[in-house]
């Protein structure tokens, strides 16, 4: 093994300032996303449709999202309102 890499420990990485973490929800109204949040965000519409709002953009800053519920979509906003993509169920 190289020296300069042994017994290093790394915490909070980032991959292109996307957080490694995940959130997982059954929304009950609509949410917008943190910027300091984690990258993966996995939602179930749960019953309704819902509107899901992004932070502003930032350069290197990246989103992944999932609408794992069974009906209804998520429609997808950037910071000023306008609609990205809506995510069928």
């Amino acid at each position: 093994m190289r020296s300069d890499l042994q017994d290093n420990r790394a915490t909070q990485l980032r991959v292109l300032s996307g957080l490694y973490g995940a959130t997982a929800v059954a929304l009950t109204g609509n949410i917008s996303i943190v910027a300091e949040g984690p990258a993966l965000h996995f939602y179930d519409a749960n019953g309704a449709n819902r509107t899901l709002t992004l932070p502003a953009l930032e350069r290197g800053r990246f989103y992944m999202i999932v609408n794992y519920g069974a009906a209804n979509s998520l429609i997808v906003q950037n910071a000023a309102a306008s609609t990205i993509v809506t995510l069928a169920a």
